[in-house]
């Protein structure tokens, strides 16, 4: 088992994909500004959230909760606050 995984992240809107290499004990809360940095995302108020196979990830969990010990890529889904609330 590797430390490091493939992350794909789907955009919200443009339904454009961007693969970043993470640890497994990356919190999901410091995704967004990774993001960021590439221009995956805007900056925006009140933020993104995250799916991983229509499960909505809580920002204090790790990659590592999210998949099994076995696997080393992850696919997850990047939404605007508002669209998920709507």
């Amino acid at each position: 088992m590797s430390n490091l995984i493939k992350v794909h992240f789907l955009h919200h809107t443009t339904d454009d994909v961007i693969t970043l290499e993470f640890p497994r004990d990356t919190v999901i809360d410091t995704l967004t500004g990774y993001l960021y940095e590439k221009g995956f995302i805007e900056p925006q108020k009140p933020g993104y959230r995250y799916l991983i196979q229509d499960h909505l990830c809580g920002n204090k969990h790790t990659l590592a909760n999210y998949l099994p010990d076995d696997a080393d890529e992850l696919t997850i889904k990047v939404f605007h606050i508002p669209t998920i609330m709507t």
